[in-house]
């Protein structure tokens, strides 16, 4: 089957309790979802009624303000969240960087750990070997990949993180906000890493509050605000209008 996502007017609903930041933000900012009232209680609207079709090819960026619901959508993406009302299907190898808190050990080298992520995403110990030069090029770390993980800065770990992320060559690569910690020089590797796994099964989601790095990378883009599509298209377009709105909000 080739690679896609498809979303029918897909809602995901998050209970007041698991949601306490966004009542917050809800009361103080008007950011985030809509509260409405359900069949099991209050909740908080995340993503309302949408509806995307995102064929293989496709660099998306994804634009919104704050809670805006763009985590939601790449958490959906990825299957972390099913469908409160509504259909998501996602077809192809899934790969994701939502967070420089890595579920490996702190207390085991880069090194180590790119062995470790191997096995655990069943890649063959042999394609570990034969790839490792390539991760440790894209890492950028030098020496500090002999290094224990507890001792990376915040931007190593994005460096590191995103090593792990394209380590399996998905079909879908899903990235929230991580790579604003990385410096020009490992932005700019990146972007030559993310150019070269694109292909007509490739779809790349990422959201990111830098233009810059969006507009060198991405040829699309999803605006979302308040959990609501209000565009989907090509990148200048769309980040144009986003742009507008910003300046008419503030």
């Amino acid at each position: 089957m080739a690679t896609m996502i498809e979303l029918q007017n897909l809602s995901i609903h998050l209970p007041l309790q698991r949601a306490r930041l966004r009542r917050k933000l809800l009361a103080e900012g008007g950011t985030g979802g809509h509260v409405i009232t359900t069949s099991s209680g209050e909740c908080v609207a995340a993503l309302q009624n949408i509806d995307l079709k995102i064929n293989g090819g496709c660099r998306i960026a994804l634009l919104g303000r704050n809670g805006a619901g763009k985590t939601t959508l790449l958490r959906t993406l990825a299957g972390v969240y099913q469908p409160s009302t509504g259909q998501a299907e996602v077809a192809g190898r899934i790969a994701t960087l939502f967070s420089t808190t890595l579920s490996l050990s702190d207390y085991e080298t880069g090194r180590q750990n790119i062995q470790v992520s191997g096995i655990l995403r069943g890649i063959p110990q042999t394609r570990i070997q034969r790839l490792l030069p390539e991760v440790l090029e894209t890492t950028g770390l030098g020496q500090f990949i002999d290094t224990p993980l507890s001792k990376y800065s915040e931007g190593m770990k994005a460096r590191f993180g995103f090593a792990m992320a394209v380590l399996a060559e998905p079909d879908i690569l899903l990235i929230d906000e991580v790579l604003n910690a990385g410096d020009a020089t490992f932005l700019a590797a990146a972007r030559k890493k993310i150019a070269s796994l694109s292909g007509p099964d490739k779809i790349l989601v990422i959201a990111s509050h830098s233009e810059e790095l969006l507009s060198g990378i991405c040829d699309m883009a999803i605006w979302l605000d308040r959990g609501t599509l209000k565009a989907f298209g090509k990148f200048t377009k769309v980040m144009g209008e986003f742009k507008d709105w910003c300046e008419e909000q503030d």
